[in-house]
């Protein structure tokens, strides 16, 4: 049984959201490849969801990861429902998102290949951060997080994950990226940063 109130199916979601956005889905007017070759020119970070439940360490790659909010620090993974990982992290209620560099791109493959699931944990060091779900020591940084809510959205579910703690482990920004079926880095910039910049409106970043 799971620790943290489930929230949502499609019928509560449409008595606790306004009725201009809680609508029944409209026929798809385009095909799932469509969508898929849309999806792959969109640059995006690969990070590692890890938990912990009764004892066994659980974790997928990633590249659904989203900031919410800054106040409380909020993030957002999307994981499949047929996913191994998603149960433990549903009933355990707590997961850590691994942000992978660079140098983790043989991690990235390995928890990428359903064949070597028994292999994940065995190859890096990893340590529980404030609520037990593992950590990778090592990559760019850790976001140690609780299960606050959860929605069912057609064949994923989309977590909502408070904060606790953030580890980073390196002062070296090297961000591992995936886009068009394959990964990259961020080898150029179109210009200098003096300092951070502005986040997107609506981004917590």
């Amino acid at each position: 049984m799971s620790v943290w109130p489930r929230l949502m199916d499609p019928a509560l979601m449409s008595l606790l959201l306004p009725a201009a956005i809680a609508t029944e889905a409209a026929p798809a007017a385009i095909g799932p490849d469509a969508f898929k070759a849309g999806m792959r020119r969109l640059a995006g970070g690969v990070a590692i969801v890890a938990t912990e439940h009764q004892g066994v360490r659980q974790g997928l790659l990633v590249s659904a990861v989203t900031s919410v909010s800054s106040e409380p620090p909020t993030l957002l993974i999307s994981l499949n429902r047929t996913a191994s990982c998603r149960g433990p992290v549903l009933d355990s209620g707590r997961f850590t998102v691994n942000l992978l560099g660079r140098a983790d791109r043989a991690t990235a493959e390995l928890f990428g290949d359903p064949r070597r699931r028994a292999q994940r944990f065995a190859t890096r060091r990893w340590a529980p951060l404030l609520t037990g779900a593992p950590a990778l020591e090592g990559c760019l940084a850790t976001l140690d997080c609780r299960v606050q809510a959860a929605l069912e959205m057609h064949s994923h579910s989309l977590v909502f994950g408070n904060v606790v703690e953030v580890m980073a482990w390196t002062d070296t920004i090297d961000p591992l990226l995936y886009w068009n079926g394959d990964y990259g880095t961020a080898d150029r910039r179109d210009r200098p940063r003096p300092g951070l910049a502005e986040a997107p409106e609506g981004d917590a970043r």
